[in-house]
This record gives C-alpha cells, structure tokens and sequence, in this order.
C-alpha cells in the first residue's frame, strides 16, 4: 500500500469515525430534548392550574378543570376545559412567551391548536373587538373553522401582557354549543 493511499484510509476512516460520534451525540441530545419536553408536559389539573398561575391570575369558570399543561424553557402553556372532555363548553388556553422573543400571534395560534391535538382547517376571522385584559387594551379576534370531522368551531385569540413576557389567549370549541359569556367572563378575570 503507498503513502497517499494510506493518508485516504486514515482521513476516510477519521470521517467515519467523526461522523459516527456526532450520529451517536445528536440521537442522545435528541433523546434528551424528548425526555425534557415529556416531563414537562402534565394532564395533572393541580400542576396545570400551578402552570397557569405563572401566566396570570383568573378566575376557572365553574366546572372546569385543567387539561393540560406544559413549562420548558421559560415558555408556558396550560388549557383547562369543562367537565365533560368530549365538548360542548370551549376549551380555554392560556400561553406564555418570555420576553424578548418575536412573538407572532398567528404561530401562536398554530402552536397551541397543535400543542391542543386540534386537526382543522383554516380559521377565517368573523369578528373582532376590543376588550381590557389586565389593564390594557386588547383585540380579541373571533374566528370560523371546522375541525377535522367538519364539525363547525369559533376560535377567540388575544394576545395579552404578562408580568414575564407576551400572553396569548386562546378559546375553542363547537359553534352549535358557543358559551360566549364563559368566554367573556374569564378574559374579563384575567389579572
């Protein structure tokens, strides 16, 4: 074997090499990551409501509970939703991003139907007003979609300040069985 044949070995076999330790660092970091973002998320009504509690304060309209919730790296989420869990009442989410960060309310929206296991289509707005929610004011989007069964929903969206960064409210659920009063009411109760 002659030198140059050696050196292509040794640089092919040190490529290999590299190329299997960084396989081997990045499916461990990606197991970590998945590790930490499992043991971050809960379906434990006292852990969500604790989650939601760093968000804001309010006032959970009777009969709801928390449904889930999720805190990893200074991102928050928490959904709370009646006491039947196959609907009619909506769904009520509340998320949080720290301060600092680009905050785009339409990727929030995607975020927490998604973080929701919400399968829909396009919401297209119908409505929009203005409202107080924790001393500023606020626009509160209304939106029309189906979901994945072509069951008609109303999707409410604000976005809010909190004390560590950017709110997003966020409502959801059939148009046949609309609550706007629970809605109103625990957005007027946010502080």
């Amino acid at each position: 074997m002659n030198r140059n044949t050696k050196i292509a070995l040794g640089v092919v076999g040190a490529l290999t090499a590299g190329c299997a330790g960084l396989a081997v660092v990045g499916y461990q970091g990606a197991k970590m990551a998945g590790e930490a973002i499992s043991s971050s998320t809960t379906n434990d009504p006292d852990q969500v409501a604790a989650i939601a509690a760093e968000i804001a304060d309010f006032d959970l309209p009777p009969g709801y509970a928390g449904r889930v919730g999720m805190s990893i790296l200074g991102n928050r989420m928490a959904g709370f939703g009646g006491a039947s869990a196959t609907g009619g009442q909506p769904t009520l989410m509340l998320m949080e991003y720290p301060a600092g960060g680009m905050v785009d309310p339409e990727q929030l929206k995607r975020q927490m139907s998604a973080s929701a296991g919400e399968k829909h289509s396009e919401f297209v707005p119908v409505e929009t007003r203005e409202m107080s929610i924790r001393g500023e004011t606020s626009t509160v989007t209304r939106s029309r979609g189906t979901d994945e069964y072509d069951e008609e929903l109303y999707q409410e969206v604000a976005l809010f300040q909190t004390e560590d960064g950017m709110g997003l409210f966020m409502a959801m659920g059939p148009v046949g069985t609309w609550n706007q009063q629970v809605v109103d009411n625990f957005l007027k109760s946010l502080r």
